[in-house]
């Protein structure tokens, strides 16, 4: 069937769902400071939740989030998979069972996790370049477009990467 999912923008967020034509209601029951748009990859899901929100939207702790979307449109089994090196919120994006989460500062890079592993891997622009958009991840590859973050420059280039070259999240981020 069909179904739509959404984050109604208020404090704290809530991620909703809803078929088409019924009344909406909470994806996670859980309360949380703040949540993500979930991704979902079949009947598997990814979100962030933050906890401790302070008036800036800084949160003292993110963490990564997996279950299962039931049929009832709820998540199950919500499994907390990670801390992130990161005190904002962001919007994870998830295929072939590997998420991929911006870090912290806007075009740094990228974290990659993949569901299963508490593993963290890490994309970084070369120098003076940006990470200007995640095209998609897989359970072998993710494309990013890397590229000067202005229009007034050089132009940017899509680039595939193997995730088994990327390193290892150092400590701290």
């Amino acid at each position: 069937g069909e179904f739509v999912t959404f984050l109604i923008e208020s404090i704290p967020e809530r991620a909703m769902a809803a078929r088409l034509g019924e009344p909406a209601h909470p994806l996670r029951r859980d309360p949380v400071d703040g949540i993500s748009p979930v991704a979902i990859d079949g009947a598997r899901a990814v979100w962030i939740e933050g906890r401790t929100r302070d008036r800036n939207n800084i949160y003292r702790r993110v963490e990564l989030w997996t279950g299962e979307l039931s049929p009832n449109l709820t998540l199950e089994s919500a499994t907390m998979v990670t801390a992130l090196p990161r005190r904002t919120m962001a919007t994870p994006a998830l295929g072939g069972g590997v998420v991929a989460i911006p870090l912290e500062d806007r075009g740094n890079g990228l974290a990659v996790v993949r569901l299963g592993s508490t593993d963290m891997r890490v994309l970084r622009a070369p120098p003076d370049l940006m990470i200007e958009r995640l095209l998609w991840v897989a359970a072998d590859e993710l494309a990013v477009q890397i590229g000067p973050g202005t229009m007034a420059e050089a132009p940017s280039r899509v680039q595939r990467i193997p995730l088994a070259v990327l390193p290892g999240l150092p400590p701290g981020g």
